[in-house]
């Protein structure tokens, strides 16, 4: 069928749905629908795909839509329209007020630079957030109508950041909301009437506190939440879950070209059945922040070194003051440190310093590898030429939480 030759001719060329629309010039949410087969290009696209992949109509549309059904439909069309046209020359006056409203409707539906470029005015309205700045980019698109996400390409990550602390600024600093805050990680016992799936929720202090994805190499943030409540939907009560909005910005290195790809999601959080509920963690917990420091970690965590690589883990039994208190929400950031010195066998080589950035936030096992001194990890043996010492450094921002239950 179409939909499946057409998936087909892009995965072999190794193209993304969003990568095809752009070389052939139409929206991502068009290619989804053709290959879904919800929908048929028309007879200047079929012409372009063909051109692109360098097949023939024939091949394209061999099986179930041969090239005469498209020009039918497109000829029957035309005689449809003719003729609803002609039918609705003597009621035109009829329709000329509910052509003002639907263009006044319209107006007030644009998108806020230019179409299919970013969310509508009406969708921003909802968050309270039309007079939002859009992000600085030369190619645009959105996740469908009404879609909770947007995409762009931007040329540099220092855009990303620009943007991410305007975004924070005006969540947190703007009268128009009345909260802001960040998730974080609490288990309770089966016995508890708020279960695993519940997402807890702290207020933020400092953008930091929104972090969610840090890259390994550099430490620069790639991932950033946000949860938020407008004056007008805030819902807040004792001990009970809250109706909130929810905004996510990532930023990753494209790996085909040099531009960065830029995603937004703007979504609501309802408090229906069926969804997880979000609380506000003060209202259950007295909170105490605590802050790591490479003099005071071993109190809370094991930390052990080999040859290559260093581990760390969580001494729980020092935070959790009940059994309903499990996964405690933390932020440990790591610069580890590696000092290579050649052995006797190699001493015409230099030595060499490597350092790596972490966020903790899994107590994964942590190693260097033949790849970070140039090797072609996993196939070289260049690090056995070195003497390796170990060495690492708790970077600012790095805390637990202490909680305990309020009666």
């Amino acid at each position: 069928m179409f939909k499946d030759k057409l998936r087909n001719l892009r995965e072999e060329k190794g193209l993304s749905q969003y990568e095809l629309a752009d070389k052939i010039f139409v929206s991502r949410s068009a290619i989804a629908k053709w290959e879904n087969g919800f929908g048929m290009p028309s007879l200047e696209s079929i012409e372009i795909l063909c051109e692109f992949f360098n097949v023939t109509k024939e091949y394209l549309l061999q099986e179930d839509e041969p090239l005469q059904i498209i020009e039918n439909v497109q000829k029957r069309s035309r005689k449809k329209l003719i003729f609803v046209s002609a039918l609705l020359v003597p009621l035109v006056l009829y329709f000329i007020v509910s052509i003002i409203f639907f263009t006044y409707d319209k107006i007030n539906d644009r998108h806020t630079m230019q179409d299919d470029t970013f969310y509508k005015v009406r969708y921003l309205r909802k968050f309270n957030l039309e007079t939002i700045k859009i992000i600085e980019s030369d190619t645009y698109s959105t996740g469908g109508t009404a879609s909770p996400y947007f995409y762009a390409d931007i040329d540099s990550y220092e855009i990303f950041d620009d943007y991410v602390k305007y975004i924070y600024e005006k969540l947190f600093y703007s009268p128009e909301f009345s909260y802001l805050g960040f998730s974080v990680k609490i288990l309770s016992d089966s016995e508890n009437y708020l279960y695993n799936r519940n997402i807890f929720l702290m207020q933020s202090a400092n953008l930091r506190d929104h972090i969610v994805k840090v890259n390994s190499n550099n430490g620069l943030p790639t991932e950033y939440e946000f949860y938020f409540m407008t004056k007008n939907n805030d819902s807040r009560f004792p001990k009970k879950a809250v109706e909130i909005k929810y905004l996510y910005l990532k930023c990753y290195k494209n790996s085909n070209t040099d531009k960065y790809d830029f995603t937004m999601r703007l979504d609501k959080c309802p408090m229906d059945d069926g969804f997880p509920k979000h609380y506000l963690v003060n209202e259950f917990y007295n909170i105490e922040k605590i802050t790591l420091t490479k003099e005071n970690i071993e109190k809370f965590i094991n930390v052990k070194y080999n040859w290559l690589s260093i581990s760390f883990s969580s001494k729980f039994d020092n935070l959790a003051y009940n059994d309903k208190l499990g996964d405690m929400p933390y932020e440990i950031n790591v610069k580890l440190k590696y000092h290579l010195t050649p052995r006797l066998s190699y001493s015409e080589l230099d030595s060499q310093n490597i350092s790596k950035y972490y966020n903790l936030s899994n107590f994964e096992f942590y190693e260097i590898s033949d790849y970070d001194i140039g090797g072609e990890y996993p196939y070289t043996k260049e690090l056995e030429k070195y003497d390796i010492e170990i060495d690492y450094e708790i970077l600012e921002n790095s805390y637990f939480y202490r909680l305990t239950p309020k009666n």
